[in-house]
């Protein structure tokens, strides 16, 4: 049921010892799975690949390490999965990815989405992406997902 995405078992090791920062991609459409996993495993992410909610939902219970950003589709099904894993785990950021992306709509392309994802990173993990708190990348997306 859970596949880590084209993971070389050696730094899949050292990124555990290290703290590398894991990403989880949710229900996107193929299109944007396809460019967003390997650009982030190739800036040293480690990824995971849900394609259906009921997988990234698994992944949000029972990964045993913590998962710093979630990247979702912009859709109800997407924003409901939002509001669903939230309980489970409060503190990962969250980003909504849409193949087009519309005036007034809270989410970013898929090439926006590497380069948000990177500042959604730094202020999960230092706090230096924002605010002090490093909260102010997420907190719009949180209100978008009812949260």
């Amino acid at each position: 049921m859970f596949q880590l995405v084209n993971v070389d078992p050696r730094r899949h090791s050292m990124a555990n010892r290290l703290c590398f920062p894991t990403v989880l991609v949710a229900k996107t459409d193929r299109d944007s799975r396809d460019l967003l996993t390997p650009a982030l495993q190739a800036q040293g992410y480690i990824v995971l690949e849900a394609r259906t909610g009921a997988e990234a939902f698994d992944y949000v219970r029972f990964h045993s390490r913590p998962i710093q950003v979630m990247l979702l589709d912009q859709s109800q099904e997407g924003r409901r999965l939002a509001s669903a894993v939230h309980p489970y785990r409060p503190e990962m950021r969250l980003l909504f990815v849409a193949s087009i992306v519309g005036a007034g709509d809270d989410s970013v392309s898929p090439e926006q989405a590497l380069g948000q994802t990177g500042k959604l990173l730094g202020a999960a993990i230092g706090g230096e992406a924002g605010s002090s708190d490093g909260r102010a990348h997420d907190a719009p997306l949180k209100a978008a997902a009812g949260f």
